[in-house]
């Protein structure tokens, strides 16, 4: 990933066969990269503790992954967001958060009523007492469209502006992915100023998604982008992957005089921020 990321993000929505996932990166300059937009199969209505909810599985492997940063060190996501999804995987998504709690996975839902993205306001569930965090949806989509807007700087000029969004070019950042970012339109509903779906029956989970991500940041972080600015100075600091310790030595015959072949070195996979682009802001409708 590119070396203005600092810090990991993901947003994930729970649906009847589905998880979907959004991984942000947030840098220098108060920039978003969105680093991948991941779909998970699956029923979630499993238990997450046992041997075979598939789903549950999956979505921890993805959580639990390293990514790999320019400057060559592993990192890994932060926080995460789960939403609480409907009643159907309440449930299942509080038990699933709560066991990893510890790795700073949180159940949220959206709530109309906050004012901002992240307050650290939070209930608890009357049963389980399973604590979680209510967001303001509608501050969080804001700033979304917000940043949306933010133009990219000329050509040659290297830094890109405050909040500016990048985009890379994977497949799963296609039509459909912005179709669903840009799903929902601000309306004034009853004196207020509220996000609603362009039209019925329009995907908005790669919005929600977002929204999910961006509030996790908010938690980490929370305004302190002098912070976050160390934190990608040490990201950016010279890393050598660790080498196997030379003094072991194999279990196996040694042929003396035996001649040494020459070590093929490995391939070199492309980073991702090689595939990064400025997405351009005028083929899409915001509002």
């Amino acid at each position: 990933m590119p070396k203005g990321v600092g810090i990991l993000t993901a947003g994930v929505d729970i649906l009847r066969v589905r998880a979907e996932i959004t991984v942000l990166g947030f840098g220098l300059n108060n920039q978003i990269w969105v680093i991948d937009h991941k779909v998970l199969y699956g029923d979630p209505d499993t238990d997450p503790r046992a041997a075979n909810s598939k789903l549950w599985i999956d979505i921890d492997r993805y959580l639990n992954r390293d990514f790999k940063h320019e400057g060559g060190r592993p990192i890994q996501i932060e926080t995460a967001f789960i939403d609480v999804g409907d009643a159907a995987t309440t449930k299942t998504v509080r038990r699933y958060c709560f066991d990893r709690m510890y790795r700073k996975v949180f159940a949220i839902v959206g709530s109309d009523k906050e004012k901002v993205g992240f307050s650290g306001s939070f209930f608890r569930d009357g049963n389980t007492k399973h604590p979680v965090f209510k967001l303001g949806v509608n501050a969080l989509k804001t700033e979304l469209f917000h940043r949306l807007q933010v133009q990219p700087r000329k050509e040659g000029v290297v830094d890109e502006p405050t909040g500016y969004i990048h985009f890379p070019r994977l497949n799963s950042i296609n039509d459909n992915y912005f179709n669903g970012l840009l799903s929902e339109k601000l309306v004034v509903k009853n004196g207020q100023k509220v996000w609603i779906p362009k039209r019925e029956g329009i995907r908005n989970e790669a919005l929600d998604c977002f929204g999910y991500a961006l509030a996790a940041f908010q938690k980490e972080i929370g305004s302190d982008y002098s912070l976050l600015e160390d934190i990608v100075e040490l990201r950016n600091l010279p890393f050598e992957a660790e080498k196997p310790d030379e003094t072991e030595v194999n279990e196996v015959e040694i042929v003396e005089n035996q001649e040494e072949k020459p070590v093929k070195e490995p391939e070199i996979r492309p980073a991702i921020f090689d595939f990064y682009a400025n997405t351009p802001k005028t083929n899409y409708s915001f509002y």
